[in-house]
């Protein structure tokens, strides 16, 4: 095989792996985009939506609602009526929620869906000022679920 017939032939291949890349990027993003709209059933997802880079505090926010939701919502989460998500709105895939959300910063957002249809959403912003006071942080969590908790059939 000639030097002209080889450089042919890894061009050619190099180029139909660069389609395929870009093809599942594609779909890869497609499918993240709406996985937010991707929930089946009726039920409200918690997500706690934060960046790539995280302070101590962000953790800690983020430690304080999942073990809110994990200690007063036992029975919701194990029959799907409730669900605790984490999502990074810096990727690519989920920059459109920083919008969709009204974000400001890492956020507890609480949504209603029925039949797999956002119904309504809520940014319980005063996760921020008080995470010095776990109590008050997990009262106020635990109050906000239960408004949306009381709405499902």
């Amino acid at each position: 095989m000639n030097a002209k017939k080889l450089t042919t032939i890894v061009l050619i291949v190099f180029v139909l792996a660069s389609i395929a890349a870009l093809a599942m990027k594609e779909f890869s993003a497609k499918k993240a985009t709406t996985a937010d709209g991707a929930v089946e059933g009726t039920k409200i997802v918690a997500y706690y939506f934060h960046g790539t880079k995280r302070c101590p505090t962000c953790m800690k926010i983020e430690k304080y609602s999942h073990t809110a939701i994990d200690s007063f919502f036992v029975q919701p989460l194990k029959n799907g009526k409730l669900e605790f998500v984490t999502m990074n709105y810096d990727e690519p895939q989920n920059e459109h929620l920083w919008n969709d959300y009204k974000l400001a910063a890492q956020s507890l957002v609480l949504v209603h869906y029925k039949d797999g249809v956002q119904q309504k959403w809520e940014n319980l912003t005063r996760i921020w000022e008080l995470v010095g006071d776990e109590d008050q942080f997990y009262a106020y969590v635990r109050d906000g679920v239960d408004r949306f908790l009381n709405e499902l059939p």
